[in-house]
Order: structure tokens, then C-alpha cells, then sequence
């Protein structure tokens, strides 16, 4: 039993470890330890300190502004949540990695409204810019 705990424990690190060279090689760096967060326009006048959370406001305003329920899921009464990845590019263009819901028409619908999010000034680390991921999660419910 101690030796299958060993080999587990191996293995884990060994994945860990991929993901981190595989992350370094392509310089894709995660927003929770980012040195300096991409800045969503309306956030460029603001202390570093507050950036961060500038971002996300920004973010979840823009999803206010932009998310429709579809009428589709509505007749249907389709709801859960879609989990939606995407990266920040070295030139600030953002680009859809992955989404995953319970249904495309949730699916198509968060595809949309994070196409629509405007071109921003990329995260920097160790003083270059960096790819940046983030991955957030969309709730339709019908009320």
C-alpha cells in the first residue's frame, strides 16, 4: 500500500511538473499569480494595487451588458452553468480556449459575449508581455 501512495504521489508531481514546463514554454501565466494584471480599458489610470480588481469589475460588467438569454434555452428551460477559458494574448487580443455546459445554445451564448470583449493592454511578467489564462464560470438561470 505504501509503495501505491509513492508511485501516486510521483505521478501527481510529475503531471504538476509538466503543466508548469509546458506553461513556462508557451509563457502562458494564470491571473492569480500574474506581477501585473492585463488592464481592461477604463482601468489604465488606476494604481496597480487596484487593477486587479478593476479587471474584474470590468469583466463582470461587460457580462451584464452583453448576456442575453437565449430564447431557445428559455422555451426549453435550459439553465446550468457554462465554464468558459480564455487567454489574454501578449497583444492584448483575447481568444476562447475552451467553454464547456450542459448545452450549446449556453454554450454559443458565452462564446459571444466573450467574443465581444475589447482588445486590452497585455499582463506582464518578470517585465516581458505574457499569454494569460483565465477561466470563469456563467450561470443561466430562469427565474
Amino acid at each position: 500500500m505504501f509503495k501505491i501512495k509513492i508511485l501516486f504521489f510521483l505521478l501527481c508531481f510529475n503531471l504538476i511538473s509538466a503543466q508548469t514546463e509546458e506553461s513556462e514554454n508557451q509563457e502562458n501565466v494564470s491571473f492569480q499569480i500574474i506581477e501585473d494584471v492585463p488592464i481592461f480599458p477604463g482601468c489604465e489610470e488606476i494604481s496597480m494595487k487596484e487593477r486587479k480588481r478593476c479587471f474584474q469589475e470590468k469583466i463582470q460588467e461587460h457580462i451584464k451588458i452583453n448576456f442575453r438569454y437565449p430564447r431557445a434555452a428559455i422555451k426549453d428551460k435550459i439553465q446550468g452553468k457554462v465554464f468558459i477559458s480564455f487567454i489574454i494574448e501578449k497583444d492584448g487580443n483575447v481568444n476562447i480556449s475552451n467553454i464547456r455546459g450542459p448545452h450549446p445554445i449556453l454554450e454559443n451564448e458565452a462564446k459571444r459575449i466573450f467574443s465581444l470583449l475589447p482588445k486590452m493592454i497585455p499582463g506582464y511578467q518578470k517585465g516581458k508581455p505574457v499569454r494569460m489564462t483565465m477561466s470563469i464560470p456563467l450561470t443561466f438561470k430562469l427565474t
